[in-house]
């Protein structure tokens, strides 16, 4: 609530991370709308960047890109402290093994200290 009683009008922001451009658009246009920001990384590194840069409400991440995967980035977005909390939700049009899932469960949960 602003000092006037309304409602802020300032947008949540969600970052999308995926390298295949069309799973980015097609993420958007589901999650596109009044009060939201949405900002996309086409890899690990750039949505490191971002995190560095900016908060997010939400992290949609995809498990398998190259270089760095997402397994990998959920590991360095929550040892940092002022990302620690923010939600990650992994994408994957496949699944690889049942391993990954296990790992997922084991990265993805934000912390407390």
């Amino acid at each position: 609530m602003t000092g006037s009683g309304s409602p802020s009008t300032r947008p949540i922001s969600i970052l999308l991370v995926d390298d295949r451009e069309e799973d980015l658009l097609a993420i958007e246009v589901v999650l596109q709308g009044p009060g939201v920001r949405l900002v996309k990384a086409s890899s690990g590194t750039a949505a490191l960047r971002c995190v560095l840069r900016e908060d997010f409400a939400l992290i949609l991440l995809d498990v398998w890109m190259p270089g760095m995967g997402g397994f990998e980035v959920a590991e360095l977005i929550k040892r940092r402290a002022g990302s620690r909390h923010v939600p990650i939700i992994f994408l994957t049009a496949e699944s690889k093994d049942v391993e990954s899932l296990y790992r997922g469960y084991e990265v993805g949960p934000s912390t407390t200290s």
